[in-house]
């Protein structure tokens, strides 16, 4: 509406009447079902201010009208709304909680060394010790990493009042953005295909309901600032690569037993000759082994 409006005022103000919070609605991060770039089109668009201003309608809406027991107007929030239908859980927070129990960072790493791909996670406290680390199979992906390391330390804030902090976009917006369209979709993508990292995304999806509350909130990865965050942050980043350079088992992969080799010719015994003529079989090969009539080779019983 606002582009067709646009052709006829020449860029002039415009107020647009609605009774819905549409800059509120576009202003609440995180937890919305579009892309980034779909949304800041949108905002770039209507949060044109002082151009366009929204206002809200003077007419009487004719639903307050309909009768109801306690003759109130039926009320319509659409923050709550939204995050109703986009969030995985209620009340999930991207701001640090006030009065959290646990504050925690995780991070994960991956990278290569003498052309073996190494990986590891980790989840550290404020104070910088380990809460738990682990070296991930050769291969793994460093969104996947991200993912695990963050399932970890919710898993382990179960019944607990936690504060998750995380470098990752990946895993943040698997959190806020992407988990409830998965789980709506049935975990595939818009053209029907597997997701990656689904075992790891349906694992955070359990993970982040165990805590009774909590945040997950991005910070940027690798600053030198003295914040606390940034200093948690780089604590979960050397734990992440230390594990990841860590000896870890081994798997034993075992060679797979040879069959045993069959002698040149058979050794029927007369009651295994009898066997072959009473289930008629055909005759036998020039080494003198019989198959039954569909092929499959006649061993001695003994």
């Amino acid at each position: 509406m606002v582009k067709d409006a646009d052709k006829l005022t020449f860029g002039q103000h415009l107020k647009v009447v609605t009774p819905h919070a549409i800059k509120g609605i576009l202003k609440y991060p995180p937890g919305r079902w579009m892309t980034n770039a779909r949304l800041t089109h949108y905002q770039g668009l209507l949060l044109d201010a002082p151009r366009i201003i929204f206002a809200k309608p003077t007419a009487l809406n004719p639903a307050t009208l309909l009768p109801t027991p306690d003759l109130r107007a039926p009320l319509n929030d659409c923050q709550e709304i939204m995050a109703e239908v986009t969030q995985v859980r209620p009340h999930l927070q991207d701001t640090a909680l006030p009065n959290s129990e646990l504050v925690w960072y995780t991070d994960g790493s991956s990278f290569i060394i003498d052309g073996v791909r190494k990986a590891g996670a980790a989840v550290v406290d404020q104070g910088g010790h380990i809460i738990w680390s682990a070296s991930l199979s050769p291969g793994t992906s460093v969104q996947k990493a991200e993912l695990i390391a963050l399932a970890e330390a919710l898993e382990r804030a179960e019944g607990r009042r936690v504060t998750v902090y995380t470098d990752s976009r990946y895993a943040f917006g698997t959190v806020y953005v992407h988990c409830a369209i998965y789980w709506e979709r049935g975990f595939v993508t818009a053209e029907g295909k597997a997701l990656h990292n689904l075992p790891e995304v349906r694992r955070l999806l359990m993970a982040v309901q165990m805590p009774r509350a909590v945040a997950v909130v991005h910070i940027p990865g690798h600053q030198s600032a003295q914040t606390p965050e940034a200093e948690g942050n780089r604590r979960a980043d050397e734990a992440a690569k230390a594990a990841a350079v860590a000896s870890s088992a081994l798997a034993l992969t075992l060679p797979t037993p040879e069959l045993p080799r069959l002698p040149p010719r058979p050794d029927y015994t007369p009651e295994d000759l009898r066997w072959i003529q009473n289930h008629h079989c055909p005759e036998s090969d020039q080494q003198g082994w019989h198959r039954d009539t569909e092929g499959r080779l006649i061993l001695p019983h003994s």
